[in-house]
């Protein structure tokens, strides 16, 4: 291979890596933004912005009392909802870079959790009894909490057998 090739292929290679590094940055950037997705396309009195376009979704999820999903309006809702995508999607990328780690396992709890929580917000289960503290719940952090013990007692206990 000439190094006019090589050359050639390292700037290949450089300029995919630097590609995939802009929408990498433009994800983070993007998820940042999720919390004030409500700014950008509600007015602060709940109205749609001019350039929205009308798709009838408001109206189609809105109670008779005008609440949107069991939110007090739809500008609430898409608040309250990109926050809490906006920690799953952090969690979710958490466990997802800390393939082949061993605390991994730890990871799986928050990511859970969250993800549990958004569904039950975006399907309007929040009054619902899969809403409230109850055994599934308990037992996941039981678990959580036995799991977490074990990993740092048996690496505490294969730390003291090397120095032996």
């Amino acid at each position: 291979m000439s190094s006019k090739q090589l050359t050639e292929k390292k700037l290949k290679i450089q300029t995919s890596n630097d590609n995939s590094n802009f929408w990498f940055a433009m994800g983070i950037i993007f998820c940042s933004l999720l919390p004030f997705v409500h700014d950008i396309i509600t007015l602060p009195t709940g109205e749609l912005q001019n350039w929205v376009p009308i798709l009838g979704i408001v109206d189609f999820f809105s109670d008779s009392d005008n609440s949107f999903l069991g939110y007090s309006s739809y500008r609430v809702f898409l608040a309250i909802v990109g926050m809490q995508l906006s920690s799953f999607i952090a969690w979710f990328l958490v466990l997802e870079f800390s393939k082949g780690k061993s605390y991994r396992f730890v990871f799986i709890f928050p990511t859970a959790i969250n993800g549990y929580q958004l569904l039950l917000m975006v399907f309007n289960l929040r009054k619902t009894v899969l809403n409230g503290w109850n055994y599934k719940i308990f037992i996941l952090l039981l678990v959580g909490v036995l799991l977490i013990l074990n990993f740092y007692l048996t690496n505490k206990n294969a730390k003291t057998q090397t120095k032996n």
